[in-house]
């Protein structure tokens, strides 16, 4: 019998071919594509789909196969092809099936197409490899779609399909675009940890997942996206105008992070606390911590009360400083505002 084991723990109770510890599903193909076992092979793995097809067994978890065409038909239990190797192409476009779908792990050396289709329950690709594109346009989906940790050659498109719950993307791979404009979905839409090499995808993606989210009242992650959105529209300026806007966004967080803002304060304050004290530019401050006040006043509201830096240098620090800080309060109190107060 094959030694395959299913991640249930149960064994594949296919024969094994002779001199092999597989079946004809589980076993590689050779490496050399042109020779004639390499075809024979080739067609024993077609005539054995073919034939668990016909009998409405859908389970090729864990099998190695050239390419698969499932386009068109009904299944009417779950899809398993979890940790597959498919060399091309795998179709299920316009296929209605009555339970989920699952490629965890799977690798995919071309495009899986399920456009049209019509699932009742989930569709797992967790940790998939796609070389390609994974087409789900016009699909219809009775419960979630999860792509987490997915790596997805060129696009993912989404184009008018429905999911009847959440759609996660997190932390997922996309080579090129994301087709999302049209897409219907009950739940949440997520785009956490995202990887995105095309910052127009990243744009488009983010934003609407962040319009999704913030119809759902999830103010986090809506707010995260937002963040991610406009990174991407930032990293598609000209560079100049990149590098001028980096502050916006490590320092003020786009009015996301609040905490960005304190951090920078305190880091300034202590900035030029230092650069005082190791000048000795502050008339009547002997300690470090007299320094420290000196530079929270300054920053905060040029007062002294008995201490004023040194004529130079040292006053135009302070002046510096003084603009600096009065800034960023106005830029703590509006991220602040938009944070906890809408």
């Amino acid at each position: 019998m094959c030694e395959y084991e299913f991640h249930n723990g149960e064994k594949c109770k296919e024969k094994a071919l002779p001199n092999s510890k597989y079946c004809i599903l589980h076993i590689d193909f050779p490496e050399n594509e042109e020779s004639k076992e390499f075809w024979r092979i080739s067609e024993l793995k077609e005539k054995k789909i073919e034939e668990k097809a016909n009998k409405g067994d859908f389970n090729f978890e864990g099998t190695r196969l050239s390419e698969v065409n499932f386009s068109g038909i009904k299944i009417k239990k779950d899809v398993n092809f979890r940790d597959v190797f498919i060399k091309k192409d795998i179709l299920f476009d316009e296929v209605k099936i009555k339970g989920s779908v699952w490629f965890d792990g799977a690798k995919i050396g071309g495009t899986a197409s399920f456009r049209e289709a019509e699932i009742d329950a989930d569709v797992w690709f967790i940790r998939a490899k796609i070389s390609t594109d994974a087409n789900f346009e016009g699909t219809k989906i009775g419960k979630g779609i999860l792509f987490n940790e997915a790596r997805i050659g060129r696009d993912i498109m989404l184009r008018e399909a429905e999911i009847g719950r959440n759609g996660w993307f997190y932390g997922v791979e996309i080579g090129r675009n994301v087709w999302i404009d049209t897409i219907k979905v009950v739940g949440k839409l997520t785009f956490e940890n995202a990887k995105f090499k095309n910052m127009v995808a990243q744009e488009w993606a983010c934003r609407k997942a962040k319009m999704k989210l913030e119809e759902l009242g999830d103010r986090e992650r809506a707010d995260y996206h937002f963040y991610r959105e406009m990174e991407a529209r930032r990293k598609q300026k000209q560079s100049v105008i990149r590098f001028l806007e980096l502050p916006v966004q490590y320092i003020f967080g786009y009015g996301v992070y609040p905490f960005r803002v304190i951090a920078t304060w305190l880091l300034t304050v202590f900035f030029f606390a230092f650069l005082f004290w190791i000048g000795n530019g502050v008339e009547a401050a002997d300690s470090l911590l007299e320094y420290i006040y000196f530079s929270i006043v300054t920053v905060a509201t040029p007062g002294y009360g008995g201490y004023y830096p040194k004529p130079g240098i040292y006053q135009g620090l302070a002046s510096f400083e003084a603009i600096f800080g009065t800034f960023m309060w106005a830029a703590f109190i509006a991220t602040f505002a938009r944070k906890y107060m809408r």
